[in-house]
């Protein structure tokens, strides 16, 4: 059973990820990649939204993420560099992203820059059809203290 607070991929489901993509930014639309940070793995469509507009829908499936750079990351979620710039100002400011995320969702609206889910779902299962004739895709399962560990070295 899958944990509904749950918002993120298995650390081997975010390896199966950068495999697929071969360790690249697939971000369709133009800007300047970040290579100082590690690659991300970003849900087109969230967890949570999911939830409230397809009851029962798994949020992880192969074609439903992409491997972004920090900066197109951030161009599809703004909001975040929005309260990581006030944080030294008001540090209640994620609590309250938290708070406007979810009173969106229970609204069944977004609150991420949509602009560019079609291409990234469509990259996304271009990718996944030719990655998965010969790598499974991982099932999620709880992660064990050396996941947690292994993934912080990364």
């Amino acid at each position: 059973m899958i944990k509904e607070s749950r918002i993120a991929f298995s650390v081997r489901q975010r390896k199966w990820f950068l495999k697929r993509d071969k360790n690249e930014c697939q971000a369709p639309f133009p800007h300047v990649c970040d290579c100082d940070n590690p690659l991300q793995v970003h849900h087109i469509k969230p967890h949570g939204y999911l939830k409230r507009v397809a009851p029962g829908v798994s949020a992880d499936y192969p074609e439903n993420a992409i491997t972004l750079c920090r900066n197109a990351h951030e161009m599809i979620h703004p909001d975040v560099v929005w309260a990581r710039n006030g944080y030294h100002v008001d540090h209640d400011i994620f609590a309250k992203l938290r708070d406007q995320r979810s009173f969106l969702m229970k609204n069944k609206k977004i609150y991420w820059v949509d602009t560019w889910d079609r291409q990234m779902e469509v990259i996304a299962l271009v990718n996944s059809s030719k990655y998965l004739v010969k790598h499974q895709f991982p099932v999620y399962t709880h992660r064990k203290k050396h996941e947690d560990f292994e993934e912080s070295e990364e």
